[in-house]
């Protein structure tokens, strides 16, 4: 039985999609490539900028294309392209706490962004535990089984890329992949979840 989830936070929680995607089109520009619609780029996102760019034939110095990166997503969110949260997100979770289910989040973005952001959206009192800067999120995982002490087998793993999927499967945890994010159904398909949801309220269909 799964009492423990753990929840990937980009595309799950925080819907960021449109200030990645205009940081990724601007990052482009300077490289002199050509931008590519929203529709284009969501099936070709990759786990990292980098790949992304690399993908296009740009190649450099990592540390330097992420320095951009972020200095690039700061100035466009100052400009009033924010993340927002799932409009399902405050219900579904506390829907699910008083279930009894455990709550954590292991994301790759910055730990203080991810409080900030959870306290901006009212969420922060659900999450026992935030696991930010989680470059391998199936060590994330892991690290949030040895603090809780609990079993792989009782915990579950949601995120909305086929690489939060390849996450959970590598830490033995439930894998469920969520429909909301960056990629759609038939990429997640291909990976082979325990679950398929099309949103967190969907989630409380199954726990």
């Amino acid at each position: 039985m799964i009492n423990k989830i753990i929840f990937d936070w980009s595309g799950v929680i925080s819907d960021d999609r449109l200030p990645v995607y205009e940081s990724n089109m601007r990052l482009l520009e300077k490289y002199d490539k050509s931008r590519i619609s929203f529709t284009q780029w969501l099936p070709i996102t990759k786990f990292s900028v980098v790949e992304f760019l690399e993908s296009f034939g740009i190649l450099g110095n990592n540390k330097g294309i992420l320095e951009d990166y972020r200095n690039t997503l700061n100035a466009v969110r100052k400009e009033g392209i924010h993340p927002q949260v799932y409009s399902d997100a405050k219900l579904s979770l506390k829907k699910l706490v008083k279930k009894g289910i455990r709550l954590a989040v292991v994301s790759s973005h910055p730990e203080k962004n991810l409080k900030e952001e959870a306290k901006e959206y009212g969420l922060v009192d659900f999450f026992e535990k935030f696991l930010g800067g989680s470059r391998d999120k199936t060590l994330g995982i892991l690290d949030i089984l040895t603090t809780w002490n609990v079993s792989s087998k009782e915990t579950g793993f949601i995120g909305d890329t086929i690489y939060d999927i390849q996450a959970a499967k590598k830490a033995n945890v439930f894998s469920i992949g969520i429909t909301t994010g960056y990629h759609i159904k038939s990429r997640l398909l291909k990976e082979k979840p325990d679950l398929i949801v099309k949103s967190l309220k969907d989630l409380l269909t199954f726990f």
